[in-house]
């Protein structure tokens, strides 16, 4: 399937979609390239993102593992759709996969001064049981100071 087909199937992940629809599409979608996954989670549409993120998590890893900067971005507000379940997907990886997007997103998330997202990827991490010492870079750690919540 190419990437254009992906993101028009993506569209029919919307919670307005008939309930029909929207489980023969996460049928489709987990069907993907592994290279395709980061298009799921398209955050132009937000009514598609918990059934996006369903899709993410019936893929598995490693074939969803494109997904994960997309489900670290989820976190910049916890009340998002599909925000919970990407959590459940985060902690159950192995913090060796995610800790260098964990970083990245630690590093972006200071960069513009969204500490409500600091607080979201705070939780992963707790969640994880991740330390500093499993960090690559302990300064980026060290960041987390500035979330707005513990």
């Amino acid at each position: 399937m190419d990437n254009n087909k992906v993101k028009l199937l993506v569209t029919n992940l919307d919670w307005n979609m008939s309930i029909e629809t929207q489980n023969n599409t996460i049928d489709l979608l987990t069907k993907i390239d592994a290279e395709q996954v980061g298009l799921l989670i398209d955050f132009k549409l937000k009514g598609t993102w918990e059934n996006a993120v369903k899709v993410v998590k019936k893929i598995g890893y490693p074939g969803n593992y494109r997904a994960i900067p997309s489900l670290l971005e989820l976190l910049q507000d916890l009340n998002w759709p599909g925000t919970l379940m990407g959590v459940e997907i985060l902690t159950s990886m192995d913090i060796k996969v995610t800790i260098p997007f964990i970083e990245e997103a630690i590093q972006k998330a200071y960069n513009e001064e969204d500490y409500m997202w600091l607080g979201g990827i705070n939780e992963i991490i707790k969640l994880a049981n991740i330390k500093e010492e499993d960090f690559n870079n302990k300064a980026i750690f060290k960041l987390l100071r500035y979330r707005d919540w513990n």
